[in-house]
């Protein structure tokens, strides 16, 4: 019995050129699972690049809080508060930061800009790079961090007006 079916796989293979058994995919069977992977990825892809801007949002707000304390610390020490300059000339931040004021060397997503405005009062604002934030973050002296949308408030200037980005519209305190 055995013998008898090798060799109609035997004539089948002489026949036909190659076995049935070792058929091969053909281009409509590739052209649906190329169909498939585009559907999977049209659903995927906007949770992706939701998932990064909410990353770099977060990474903001911590490198806010970071900068908060940083200038903290050098007040006690110096009795005045410092340039994104200062901090890092000192080695208390990372030329990370002294990068991230142009778009060559944003970081996570976004600018940062110290402004020391006198001896009592300072603040830090982060602006996102293009669409990789949908919110500016500010803080102060006094720790608070603002978010304000970017379509809906006023643009942080990051300059030594003294008057901070809150006391344009939209700008609220975000959650500890």
């Amino acid at each position: 019995m055995k013998s008898r079916y090798l060799s109609q796989l035997n004539r089948n293979q002489r026949r036909h050129g190659h076995s049935r058994q070792y058929r091969g995919t053909t281009i409509i069977e590739l052209l649906i699972m190329i169909e498939i992977i585009g559907i999977i990825a049209s659903l995927a892809l906007p949770q992706y690049i939701l998932s990064i801007r909410i990353a770099n949002e977060t990474a903001s707000i911590g490198a806010l809080r970071s900068l908060h304390t940083v200038e903290i610390d050098y007040r006690a020490q110096n009795l005045v508060y410092a340039s994104l300059t200062q901090l890092c000339a000192d080695n208390l931040i990372t030329i990370d930061f002294m990068n991230a004021t142009t778009s060559d060397g944003a970081l996570m997503g976004y600018y940062y800009n110290v402004v020391p405005v006198n001896t009592t009062q300072f603040y830090v604002v982060s602006r996102p790079v293009s669409n990789l934030g949908t919110r500016y973050f500010y803080t102060d002296e006094t720790g608070v961090v603002y978010s304000a949308p970017v379509d809906g408030a006023t643009a942080p200037t990051g300059d030594s007006s003294g008057l901070p980005p809150t006391s344009g519209s939209g700008w609220a305190p975000i959650g500890d």
